[in-house]
């Protein structure tokens, strides 16, 4: 029962805030103006800050970490090809694959694991998902390109751009940052900094979940079922069972295990939708795989985490 009490205590919270986003755009507090500026600072500002903060302050074991990040590398990467197969095999609209490819093996770890990690794990422990939310952001934005550009003859691959997004990723440079003050053993900020960027770090979850219920449209879902179906299948269930089992026969427990299974089992990122609009992607099947996945996520993580923590392996 204990087990299940914390698996609850972690998702239940999210899916409030979501709820309360949907509630605020039913009684038009919100618009959808005021999303896109959410998602905005949450990605320029708020983010980074709760990274920058989380980090700074974090214990880091070097070759467990190493190992992880490493896992998180090849799982992503793995996630990718995988992807790809599937997309040919469900559907025969090219426009759609990328959609699907990107829906299917980029996750929302920076706006739904990072709250659920260090719901599990505590502030104390945020580098190590820190940083695997720099790698998963980078592969990511090389992957993503690509999956649009194998099966749409229009989308151009720039080498330019995605060196551009990969050195210019704004969690790598504050994570860089504070990995450097941190390993420098730099004296503390002043107080008023070091509660400032806390306090705007804080901000990040809340604002996202709600931006992130506010943007759901359920009502929507009415064709695209078994495409739906099947990337959510990999997405939340086929990829952390099989992904957690394999990291737990290579020995990962705890913080590292935690990590790992939290980034299998998030749902599709929030940007897809803006994403397929810029690569000629199926926009509307990709507001519907956010908007599935999501509400299953908090789901399939319940049961996941609960899962685990009964087995002792978290």
């Amino acid at each position: 029962m204990e087990n299940l009490v914390t698996a609850v205590s972690v998702t239940v919270p999210l899916i409030l805030l979501m709820f309360l986003g949907m509630l605020l755009r039913t009684l038009k507090c919100i618009d959808a103006g005021f999303i896109r500026v959410a998602n905005k600072l949450n990605y320029n500002v708020f983010l980074p800050c709760s990274v920058f903060a989380g980090t700074y302050s974090s214990r880091f074991d070097l070759s467990e970490g190493g190992n992880v990040l490493l896992t998180v590398l090849v799982s992503v990467t793995i996630m990718f090809f995988i992807s790809i197969l599937v997309s040919v095999l469900i559907t025969d609209k090219k426009h759609a694959r990328g959609t699907i490819i990107t829906g299917m093996f980029r996750s929302n770890y920076g706006y739904v694991g990072l709250p659920v990690v260090n719901s599990i794990l505590g502030a104390e422990s945020c580098l190590l998902a820190s940083m695997s939310l720099v790698v998963t952001s980078i592969v990511s934005n090389v992957y993503t390109p690509l999956g649009f550009s194998i099966n749409n003859s229009e989308v151009k691959l720039s080498i330019k751009k995605i060196l551009k997004d990969v050195f210019c990723n704004v969690y790598l440079i504050v994570t860089i940052i504070a990995v450097i003050l941190m390993l420098c053993h730099c004296p503390e900020f002043p107080a008023p900094i070091h509660k400032t960027i806390a306090s705007l770090g804080s901000v990040c979850t809340p604002l996202a979940m709600i931006a992130l219920g506010a943007n759901l449209n359920l009502k929507k879902i009415v064709g695209n079922r078994k495409v739906l179906n099947c990337v959510n299948l990999f997405r939340l269930v086929i990829f952390p069972l099989i992904g957690t089992f394999i990291c737990i026969l290579l020995g990962f427990r705890s913080e590292s295990l935690t990590v790992l299974f939290v980034l299998y089992a998030c749902p599709a990122a929030t940007l897809l939708f803006t994403v397929s609009q810029e690569m000629g992607g199926d926009t509307d099947l990709a507001s519907q795989i956010v908007a599935v996945g999501t509400v299953l996520s908090m789901v399939t993580m319940t049961i996941g985490i609960f899962v685990l923590k009964s087995f002792l392996v978290i």
